[in-house]
């Protein structure tokens, strides 16, 4: 697949979805992205290979929350002074193939952090990539060292990019939003089942997928 530009982006995946083999594994030095799936009100697609409509300052504050138990012994990442520039080089081995990623400090801070420290601590160590999807959406999924797709850091975190990007203040609950922004092959994006329950689980897209940048209430 090459580099991969960890663009921090939401994918829904809640259908079509296939088990992988066991042995296929996914052993990140880090890996990381945002998602989210939700209704919101019509809005225009989001370039989600552009920049962010405003940069962030160099350094912000991120809060990860208590949230269940953790599937691995883990401490938190750290929460001020959070670097909000550049870009993190890191590595996934998937079989025994290395996939080198960039994960996008600019777009999503708080989730290039967490992913840092979860990895700097082993947390993803010889873990099972949980599920495929093969229709619709393009997406490999993994970052749960349990293997059934429902566990995590024992905390959680607000999405980032491109969540942020929709203007709260015309959003409808009830609305969705438009279907047309398309998630690059190479994409990593995390998979959250709302507002502020990102943790550990995330995607690689792994062919160009149609999906849906959303608030959930």
């Amino acid at each position: 697949m090459g580099a991969a530009t960890l663009l921090l982006t939401g994918c829904t995946t809640d259908e079509n979805q296939a088990t992988p083999d066991a042995d296929h594994t996914a052993i990140p030095e880090v890996a990381l992205s945002a998602p989210t799936r939700a209704d919101a009100a019509e809005v225009p697609p989001i370039d989600v290979a552009g920049p962010r409509q405003t940069p962030l300052a160099d350094t912000v504050s991120c809060d990860y929350d208590p949230n269940g138990h953790s599937a691995r012994p883990v401490a938190k990442p750290p929460t001020q002074s959070v670097p909000a520039t550049g870009s993190v080089d890191a590595q996934i081995e998937l079989r025994g193939s290395q996939l080198d990623v960039i994960l996008d400090r600019a777009k999503s801070p708080c989730a290039v952090n967490s992913f840092v420290s979860l990895a700097n601590q082993g947390y993803f160590d010889s873990t099972v990539c949980h599920g495929i999807t093969t229709r619709g959406i393009h997406t490999l999924q993994c970052g749960d060292p349990t293997g059934t797709g429902t566990g995590g850091p024992g905390y959680s975190f607000s999405a980032e990019f491109p969540t942020d990007q929709l203007n709260n203040n015309t959003l409808e609950r009830s609305a969705p939003v438009s279907g047309t922004t398309i998630y690059p092959r190479g994409t990593i994006a995390m998979d959250n089942s709302g507002t502020g329950t990102n943790g550990s689980r995330f995607f690689i897209v792994y062919a160009d997928s149609p999906s849906r940048p959303s608030t959930r209430y």
